[in-house]
């Protein structure tokens, strides 16, 4: 299962929870339980998100070495950074 998978799962249970709170909210009961899990599923998401980012920068990253390296005309152990 892919990342993508993983947060269109996060974002559904996200969604319920989001509409089951506002249920509870318009008849004037709190549920911390659910605002707790409604947090931990957020973060759950910022951390999915964060790691699409980084393997999206980490491919453009290996793209430019492999341009600058064939630009110079180096051979990959002769950059050193």
């Amino acid at each position: 299962m892919n990342n993508d998978n993983l947060i269109e799962i996060y974002e559904i249970k996200r969604d319920k929870l989001l509409r089951e709170i506002s249920d509870l909210w318009e008849v004037g009961k709190k549920s911390p339980a659910k605002q707790n899990k409604l947090a931990e599923i957020d973060l759950i998401l910022r951390g999915l998100e964060a790691d699409q980012i980084i393997d999206k920068l980490k491919k453009e990253n290996r793209d430019l070495r492999l341009r600058l390296i064939n630009e110079l005309g180096v051979g990959p152990n002769e950059l050193y950074w």
